[in-house]
């Protein structure tokens, strides 16, 4: 398949797993509703996205997972202060809040650091996810940086052992609107004027929708790093759906790939050419699971500093620091749970073979391939106005698919 038709199918690929624009406006007016309420409850509560619905990464549920919903996620923000409050009181507020006859109905089992609204859909249904927090102490702030993102610094609460009763809580300090603020700077200083030609695209496609082009929403439009991170997800999804609790995280593939973005000088206008460059340099860093520790490579992998692995208490210690946080390690986990390093990087080079190579195979098994790793009704779905023929391809011929299954994952 040329470059043309292998970026053309990347394309068709991210749109199809984006939410549309009718789900969007659902969850949006959702959103109001929920804010609405609450204010009326608590005045001068600050309630904001956070997460993949207000980066522009959200995807729809793989539709292997009958109980799958897509995720919106609430911060909602008390005005209180940090040490005239427990973490435990504050969760417990907003629990009374919720406990009117409409939200009672769909409020889930307390999560370790949040609310869950379960939203009955028309179309899909999701979830909204109710984070509390209250303004970070002065003297956590000021030992944080970047300096430019930390005054919005938050402190969260958190049960330390969701096996464990009674619960105990703790205060996480978190950012979740430096983050936004720190993705945004990225995706709009390398594809602003990409945004705006995207605007086109989506008004072309709902035009019952929007009245003109100037209608539509900038947080309709996906860059190619939008588009990138979504494609990961979707594959993370498919790849890990027996096995999620070794599945990479979402906040990992976002926070990598952003910095990808934002240290490479030059800028990818395709989402295939993007992910080519992102894939490679992921890959890259899995010689860290084989080579030793970071100050163990040559100059080139020094100027590399996404992913470090360290010795610490003896013992290896790997990080990928939160952009708008100093004090958080990603990877935290990994050094908990050394399956999940194994896991994020059979992961990377997975999604090369899958997403990558195959496009330079036949037809039949690209087709085989895609159903395989991005979701059966999906690839259906995604090759019925599709063809491989070069616009430029003077005889049309048909394409024969068979039915042949690519090697499984595991096993």
């Amino acid at each position: 398949m040329d470059k043309f038709k292998k970026e053309e199918l990347i394309e068709k690929i991210a749109h199809s797993l984006d939410i549309t624009p009718q789900m969007y406006n659902e969850s949006i007016s959702v959103i109001r509703g929920i804010t609405h309420y609450l204010i009326s409850q608590i005045p001068n509560l600050e309630i904001f996205k956070q997460g993949s619905f207000k980066l522009g990464t959200v995807i729809r549920p793989y539709n292997k997972d009958k109980d799958g919903e897509y995720d919106v996620d609430l911060v909602v923000k008390f005005q209180k202060d940090k040490d005239k409050i427990s973490p435990s009181q504050l969760k417990q507020v907003l629990r009374a809040c919720l406990k009117s006859e409409h939200y009672e109905k769909l409020l889930d089992d307390e999560k370790r650091r949040c609310w869950t609204l379960h939203i009955p859909s028309r179309t899909t249904p999701f979830h909204v996810d109710l984070l509390p927090c209250i303004k970070e102490s002065e003297n956590i702030i000021q030992n944080l940086s970047p300096i430019e993102l930390r005054g919005s610094s938050v402190a969260i609460t958190n049960i330390k052992d969701k096996d464990s009763k009674p619960y105990t809580y703790e205060w996480l300090t978190s950012n979740p609107k430096g983050f936004s603020q720190w993705f945004d700077s990225v995706n709009y200083k390398a594809y602003k004027e990409v945004k705006i030609r995207d605007r086109e695209r989506i008004f072309n496609q709902n035009p019952d929708i929007f009245g003109s082009v100037e209608e539509v929403s900038d947080e309709y439009t996906r860059s190619p790093l939008q588009k990138v991170i979504q494609i990961l997800k979707r594959h993370r999804d498919v790849m890990f759906f027996d096995n999620k609790e070794v599945a990479p995280i979402s906040i990992i593939i976002t926070t990598l790939v952003g910095k990808i973005v934002e240290e490479n000088s030059s800028v990818f206008n395709t989402t295939y050419d993007l992910l080519n460059f992102v894939i490679d340099g992921l890959n890259f860093y899995s010689q860290l699971t084989i080579s030793g520790y970071t100050t163990d490579f040559d100059e080139r992998f020094k100027n590399k500093k996404l992913i470090t692995k360290h010795m610490k208490n003896g013992k290896p210690y790997w990080q990928i620091q939160n952009p708008a946080n100093s004090k958080e390690n990603l990877a935290n986990k990994w050094n908990e749970h050394p399956e999940k390093i194994e896991s994020f990087f059979k992961w990377v080079k997975q999604v090369k073979v899958d997403l990558i190579d195959i496009l330079d195979q036949t037809p039949a098994e690209i087709q085989a391939k895609l159903k395989y790793c991005l979701g059966e009704e999906f690839g259906n779905s995604l090759f019925e106005n599709f063809s491989f023929e070069s616009i430029n391809a003077s005889n049309t011929r048909v394409l024969n698919f068979n039915n042949q299954t690519p090697k499984p994952y595991r096993g």
